[in-house]
């Protein structure tokens, strides 16, 4: 199959110092790099860097027929119901390598949503998290309970956490929280016309602040690194993908 492009060469100046980035190794029959392209003596203080010249070349990648890794066998390390199982795993890989000590980690799936207000406002709590350990700014999330269905998790988890309902969700995508471990699935979605039914009856640990934040002030936090978690980042960049950066709802 055709992997996305590589860079196979690159050179970068920095005004001031006039140095240049070690260039990578050319992939074989490629073309001789591109030479930057030299700038006037920009004003002391300026350290902007100038272009970046790359030249590029497809890589083509052979896989067996059959990708999967197989589990030979399985024990489970540490059980802490309905938080965590650590497994270790015995892998027999498609090129006949045996890994008898890869880890994988069980946890539960969820769900988060970026509810709209018909005002383009975004209802977000800001609350401890013991993570990142330290208060930041997160969009409405929570468990998939056993007989839910992931939508149907995260509709009772925005009414219970912040007390808004929304008529109106749209999936914008499901994904494993590891890649290599696991670690459960997170389920996106953005939900239009919230409107507030009740009072927050959140059992979160922490307390929560519930605000309604407009839309271009979600994405100026989520640039300061005001929000940490990765679901909610993931959710907010996928809304942009789904209704535009202006959110024209």
């Amino acid at each position: 199959m055709v992997l996305p492009w590589r860079t196979v060469d690159t050179r970068a100046r920095r005004w001031r110092s006039g140095h240049d980035s070690r260039s990578l190794q050319r992939a074989p029959g490629s073309q001789p790099p591109v030479q930057p392209r030299r700038h006037p003596q920009r004003p002391s203080g300026d350290d902007r860097p100038s272009e970046i010249h790359v030249s590029w070349e497809a890589t083509t990648v052979s896989m067996s027929d059959d990708p999967h890794w197989r589990v030979r066998a399985r024990k489970s390390e540490l059980h802490r119901p309905p938080w965590l199982e650590v497994l270790r795993e015995s892998i027999e890989l498609p090129d006949g390598r045996v890994i008898d000590d890869f880890y994988s980690v069980q946890m539960q799936d969820f769900g988060v949503v970026a509810a709209f207000t018909d005002k383009r406002e975004v209802v977000v709590e800001r609350l401890y998290r013991h993570g990142p350990n330290r208060l930041t700014w997160s969009l409405p999330a929570g468990y998939v309970q056993e007989g839910e269905s992931p939508l149907e998790a995260t509709v009772r988890e925005l009414r219970e956490e912040t007390g808004y309902e929304a008529g109106e969700w749209i999936p914008v995508g499901s994904f494993v929280v590891d890649g290599n471990r696991g670690c459960g699935w997170c389920h996106c979605y953005v939900a239009r016309g919230a409107r507030q039914v009740q009072e927050p009856k959140s059992d979160d640990l922490a307390e929560v602040e519930v605000s309604l934040v407009p839309w271009a002030r979600l994405i100026e936090l989520l640039a300061a690194g005001e929000i940490t978690e990765l679901a909610s980042a993931a959710t907010i960049g996928l809304a942009c993908t789904r209704l535009g950066p202006q959110v024209s709802i």
